[in-house]
Parts: C-alpha cells; sequence; structure tokens
C-alpha cells in the first residue's frame, strides 16, 4: 500500500525513536488559541521559537503566533501565512521576512524554527528562519531590525495560533511540539534531525533545551490541561479548546484529511473547516473533495475503514451527499467535478445518500457512515449506515471491477446549510466521539468499530507498505 498525496516527504513521517502523540486541531471559525501573560521580562533580543505544523485552509492569512503586546516593532514580533502561501515574519510595524517559498502542501507536516538575535552583528543573522531542518536563505523581500534591537519576545503575552493585538486571522490545522526558548537563538538540530535511512527530517525529543525565564514546552499531553507547560513555567490558557482538539495527527504519525488543493476542482476552495475535516455543501451544485491518502485494494491484504458524519438530514432534495473511494483515474481527468462520479459499478466506488438510504431511511443529522475497503485478490468495498452494513460491492461481480490503481476517500455535499464531516481517526468537536474505538494498531478514534479494518495513517502505511 502506498499513498498517492506526497506523504513520504520531509515533515511527514517518522521512523524515528522519538514519537509525537497528539497535536491540538485548531478550527478558525471558532478562533481557538493559546495565550499567557509574561509577569517578568525575559531577553528582548534572543529567543527561539520551534513548532511543527499542518496547514489546514489555505490562501488566507493565519497567525501561527504573536509575542508581545505592543503595536510597534519593539514590542510585537509574529509569524503568519499569508493569503499567497508564504510565510511571514514581522514586528509591529515592518515585515523581516517574506518567503519566496509557497506552503500548499496540505497534507504534509512542516517543522518551522524561528531564531532571533539582535546583537549579531551581520544584519542578516538577526532573524534566521528554517524548514525541516534547512534554513531559508531566499526572500522576496527581507528587512532586519537594529542590532541590540528590542523585539516583542518575552515581553507582555505570549499567542499559539492568533492575532492577539488586531483581534483576528485565528489559524486553521495542527500545530505540535511548540518549543519557546527566552535568551536562546538555537538551530534547528536542537528540535529535529535526517533520519539516516530515509533523509526525512524528524522530531527529536525537545525537552532538555534551555527554555530560559520565560521559556515553554507544549506537548499537549494533558487532554484535561490543553495549556500545560511541560518545561515547568506558567501554563498558556485555552481559548475556545477543549479535549475534543485534542489530536492523533502528528509529525510522526500522520492522518488523511480532505486535501485543500482539489476543492478548486469543484465548488468553493474555501469551504473547508477544521484542518480540512469538514467540508461546506454547496447549494444546487456539489462541492467535492478527495482525501491525502490513497490505497491501491490489489497492493495489500488488509482492511481500512473511515467514517463520515452528516450535519443536517438527507432529503433527497437539498441536502445530499455522494461519499465513498474514487479511482485514481476519475480524479486525475476531472469528472469527479460533478454527479457523473456516482457511476454505481463503473470504476468509483461511490454511494449516492439521497431521501432513502439503501433502502433503510434517510440518514439523519449526525447520522455516520462507515466505509470499509477489504483488500486482497478479490477486494470488497463496503458502507455501514450508524454501524448497519447496507452495501456491499465485490470485485468481479455484478460487473463491478477495481482497477489496479489507487482508490482515495471522497465526498461531495449539496446545500450550504449541509457540513460533510470526516473522520479519519482524528476527529474534531463537530464529530463528536461518544464510544472511542481504535483500529487493530491502537491508532485513532472512531465512534463505532473499525471491523478489523486500519486507520488512514503513515504508522499503518509505514508497516503494511
Amino acid at each position: 500500500m502506498e499513498t498517492l498525496q506526497r506523504l513520504h516527504n520531509r515533515g511527514s513521517i517518522s521512523t524515528g525513536p522519538y514519537q509525537v502523540d497528539n497535536s491540538t486541531a485548531f478550527d478558525r471559525t471558532r478562533t481557538e488559541y493559546y495565550t499567557r501573560d509574561v509577569s517578568s521580562s525575559g531577553s528582548r533580543t534572543t529567543g527561539t521559537i520551534s513548532m511543527w505544523v499542518k496547514r489546514g485552509r489555505g490562501d488566507l492569512a493565519q497567525y501561527l503566533f504573536t509575542f508581545g503586546n505592543t503595536d510597534n516593532d519593539d514590542g510585537r514580533t509574529f509569524a503568519r501565512f499569508q493569503v499567497d502561501n508564504t510565510l511571514w515574519i514581522g514586528g509591529g510595524s515592518t515585515f523581516w521576512r517574506k518567503t519566496s517559498k509557497v506552503f500548499r502542501d496540505f497534507a504534509a507536516w512542516y517543522h518551522i524554527v524561528v531564531a532571533f538575535d539582535t546583537t549579531q552583528s551581520t544584519a542578516n543573522d538577526r532573524i534566521k528562519l528554517y524548514v525541516n531542518g534547512v534554513q531559508e536563505t531566499s526572500f522576496s523581500a527581507t528587512a532586519n531590525p537594529s542590532q541590540n534591537g528590542n523585539l516583542g519576545l518575552n515581553f507582555q503575552k505570549q499567542v499559539i495560533g492568533y492575532n492577539s493585538i488586531d483581534n483576528g486571522q485565528p489559524y486553521d490545522g495542527n500545530i505540535c511540539e511548540v518549543v519557546i526558548q527566552d535568551g536562546v537563538a538555537s538551530a534547528p538540530t536542537e528540535f529535529g534531525e535526517f533520519d539516516e535511512d530515509t533523509g526525512i527530517w524528524i522530531p527529536i525529543d525537545p525537552s532538555g533545551v534551555t527554555f530560559g525565564t520565560n521559556g515553554a514546552y507544549l506537548n499537549f499531553a494533558d487532554s484535561g490541561t490543553m495549556g500545560n507547560d511541560a518545561s515547568g513555567g506558567t501554563d498558556f490558557t485555552a481559548n475556545n479548546l477543549n479535549s475534543t482538539d485534542l489530536s492523533e495527527d502528528t509529525c510522526t504519525n500522520n492522518f488523511a484529511t480532505w486535501d485543500y488543493n482539489t476543492g478548486y476542482l469543484q465548488g468553493d476552495a474555501t469551504a473547508f473547516t477544521a484542518g480540512n475535516l469538514i467540508r461546506q455543501g454547496g447549494g444546487s451544485a456539489y462541492t467535492a473533495c478527495v482525501g491525502t491518502i490513497g490505497i491501491n485494494p490489489f497492493s495489500n491484504t488488509n482492511k481500512w475503514y473511515f467514517e463520515i458524519e452528516s450535519s443536517a438530514t438527507i432529503n433527497g432534495s437539498s441536502n445530499e451527499i455522494l461519499f465513498g473511494l474514487i479511482s485514481t483515474t476519475t480524479m486525475l481527468d476531472g469528472s469527479h467535478a460533478n454527479t457523473n462520479v456516482f457511476s454505481g459499478d463503473s470504476g468509483n466506488f461511490v454511494r449516492y445518500a439521497s431521501a432513502s438510504f439503501a433502502g433503510e431511511g434517510a440518514l439523519q443529522a449526525g447520522g455516520i457512515v462507515g466505509i470499509l475497503l477489504e483488500c486482497g485478490t478479490t477486494p470488497v468495498f463496503k458502507i455501514y449506515k450508524n454501524d448497519s452494513l447496507v452495501w456491499t460491492k465485490t470485485h468481479g461481480s455484478g460487473g463491478v471491477t477495481f482497477e489496479d490503481e489507487f482508490y482515495l476517500p471522497y465526498v461531495a455535499g449539496a446545500s450550504t446549510s449541509l457540513e460533510v464531516i470526516a473522520n479519519f481517526g482524528n476527529p474534531v468537536q463537530e464529530f463528536a466521539v461518544a464510544s472511542g474505538n481504535s483500529d487493530p494498531n491502537g491508532y485513532g478514534n472512531f465512534e463505532f468499530t473499525t471491523k478489523g479494518g486500519y486507520a488512514l495513517c503513515t504508522k499503518n502505511l509505514e508497516e503494511f507498505g
């Protein structure tokens, strides 16, 4: 089994000994972020922040962090993704760095390190940006603070995931392994290393680094205290976040989501939230998207499972859903951008949910559909409605033919009042899991049992690939 969307690039999968268990899943529509006040000033000239990030919606300004609470260059320091998907580092009135690189891989985890040290005599050494262990040296714009000049570091406030000064532009996506250092400008090797076998940049245990007066380590290990500072400092306050925002999707076990980039193929590409696990319906037309992990049903003998929830009752007119698995061929030729993807037995395995769901009645608001793919020489595709089997298609039976290619999770929804919410084992608040079931390897959190199916995540890919 393999992946279709570049999940084996750096920052996506770890074979190293250090494993990250949890991230925080941020939903921009709820303005979720962490903040704490800095009671005593540390170094105003020198500091480092390291974090692993997996982007949700793109093409929108979103803050990774804001330090300080005064809107001038010596009282505010921040980093944000810009509307053109570049990364900007700035102060209250100056943008210090604007990357030439764009961050458009919404399937991958990026490791971002920003090191500040205004005591450096060489101006361009006063702010250094590293992405996946490599220093960025190409920028569309560069400016530098004055030598020994104060920044917003270790001053007034430390905020993760929000523009706390202008009260806007919250982050959407996942963040894990946040390390703040006060008084130290570190290289990325304090937080990660290149795997000897794969060359992939992977995390290492940061608990022994120098944190300084206002340093912090947020590892999100405790769902009861989401903002716990594992370095022993003052905890952060979690704003609009709760335990349901604790996710197993991390830089060492990357879970599938909807691929934001496929939103351009049909409907409104902005209609994604919750780290690309929620897809808004499109009114009279369907809005479609596909998952970031694809399965070849002939390349392994395992089962694979995920769940989809509808936020509204399917009524056969305005509220309707297509869901299931779409073939690589159909995806690449673009024909999945309309209801022709629902082809019954000709190349795709997508089910149409209208007023009557496979003879079992309508799917009610909050109803959950389970998708199970049983791989092997004779693959089988099954759909469960609220844990009851309602649909089965077997390769070679009744004209059903799987091809030797990837099949990806697929949804398309009609009606702007309808949200299609995915759970690949990494549920968000809108997909409230009451039961709690993991896959046979202990990964993921599902509402119903996985029927022996595995979650679509890189640890399972690594084991069965």
